[in-house]
């Protein structure tokens, strides 16, 4: 061998070594990336010392938590409803009259809103204490028991407020004791008056009422059914039938409407419905017997539907 070429051998040798180098490490390189392939390439530190989010700083785990763990509905608070119906679940009802000046059906009001109504009527409510003691206290009627639309709405029939009440106007009795509802309740007795006079009657009666107590709210009933004629009835049902009491109710109606628009606490309930069959009748059980005066039995449900047709926010 010549003197000139040892150079380029050696030359070669330590390209060769080199290659063999690279080579070496690109498959030292691809064996450990296919070991390690979830792992960081950086050597002598672990894996889970690698994360992006190392030890949270104070107050970011914290937040982190918050942002990254899965969110959690907050239990609702029970509402105060047990035992009450929402306005969906009331049963619905054919009301014979509408407008916002009728009494609509609501959840029951209870005992304490029933006690603070004071009933003022004819012989249907003078002989109601008896029938209903719960009523005591809470009773107005004609003295002596005579009750006259006509002569209470000019105030010349004296109404009293107890036993021992001596009588006075209905007007001085609201102005005197403020109660904090009143309701007006008529037997079908009153409806023997023409339709005019009827009308003119409880119009004033309203106006006094009104003028008299004006916080006092005024529910007016309207008339009460009348049994069928029978042997078992009365004079007190003579000449009054189903046709006079809806003429009646239609002035009620009438003049509760024209208060209730005018902006005064005047309602309208209808009774009636209440007790009436389906030919507007007064069924024989719910009567005393004379076809006029209402049973215990006949209380509960106009009651009933008294306290489930409140008088709004009272």
């Amino acid at each position: 061998m010549k003197q000139s070429n040892i150079p380029m051998i050696i030359v070669s040798v330590i390209a060769f070594a080199v290659l063999l180098a690279v080579i070496g490490g690109s498959v030292f390189l691809i064996a450990y990336h296919i070991k390690y392939k979830d792992a960081p390439l950086s050597p002598g530190m672990p894996a889970q010392t690698q994360q992006k989010s190392e030890t949270p700083a104070a107050g970011e785990e914290t937040a982190n938590a918050s942002s990254t763990a899965p969110q959690e509905t907050a239990a609702e608070e029970p509402s105060n409803t047990e035992g009450a119906k929402t306005e969906e679940e009331l049963p619905t009802e054919n009301a014979r009259f509408e407008g916002d000046y009728v009494l609509k059906i609501t959840r029951d009001a209870g005992q304490t809103y029933f006690d603070s109504i004071t009933f003022c009527g004819d012989t249907v409510v003078y002989s109601l204490p008896s029938v209903k003691p719960e009523t005591s206290g809470r009773v107005w009627f004609g003295k002596d028991g005579e009750f006259l639309l006509t002569a209470v709405a000019d105030g010349t029939a004296k109404i009293c407020t107890s036993a021992e009440d001596e009588g006075a106007s209905l007007s001085a009795a609201l102005e005197k004791n403020k109660p904090k509802i009143l309701a007006l309740v008529l037997s079908a007795e009153q409806a023997a008056l023409s339709k005019e006079a009827f009308r003119q009657a409880y119009d004033q009666l309203i106006e006094g009422a009104v003028k008299a107590s004006y916080d006092t709210t005024v529910i007016c009933f309207t008339v009460f059914p009348v049994c069928r004629k029978s042997e078992s009835t009365t004079a007190l049902t003579d000449g009054v039938g189903p046709e006079n009491i809806a003429a009646a109710n239609d002035c009620i109606v009438e003049c509760v409407k024209k208060h209730n628009i005018a902006g005064e606490n005047v309602y309208l309930l209808d009774a009636w419905s209440s007790l009436a069959d389906s030919e507007g009748y007064l069924p024989d059980a719910l009567s005393t017997g004379d076809g006029l005066h209402l049973t215990a039995a006949a209380y509960d449900a106009v009651f009933a539907y008294l306290r489930t047709h409140r008088v709004p926010e009272v």
